[in-house]
């Protein structure tokens, strides 16, 4: 039996985070998950240098985001006639959008960027 390496477990700690901020969403409406949603984040980014804990954090964004928006493919599918294998391409872009803000600076102050 093979461990499972540590960066892998504290992906699925981000992925599971993500999920769980989701679930307390509408549909699921688990409100309550989202007071402990972000321990496993938590778990994950503990130790970790700034650009690794902000790679994580975003795992745990894309999650939330894709899990969130399944709405976007069943949309897409049913009403405009797209094809479902289709239809997941605006929902992964969609979940992306956030990380534009990250990477390309918007409205952050100067100083954050000596973080990474």
């Amino acid at each position: 039996m093979t461990m499972v390496p540590e960066r892998w477990m504290r992906a699925a700690l981000a992925a599971t985070s993500g999920l769980a901020l989701a679930a307390a969403f509408p549909k699921l409406d688990l409100n309550l998950l989202a007071w402990v949603a972000f321990v496993p984040l938590l778990y994950a980014v503990e130790g970790e240098r700034p650009w690794v804990a902000l790679q994580y954090g975003w795992m745990q964004g894309f999650a939330c985001y894709i899990a969130s928006l399944y709405w976007v493919v069943i949309t897409l599918h049913s009403f405009a006639g797209v094809r479902t294998a289709l239809a997941l391409l605006p929902l992964i872009l969609l979940g992306l959008q956030p990380s534009q803000l990250a990477l390309f600076g918007a409205g952050q102050p100067p100083n954050l960027c000596s973080l990474l």
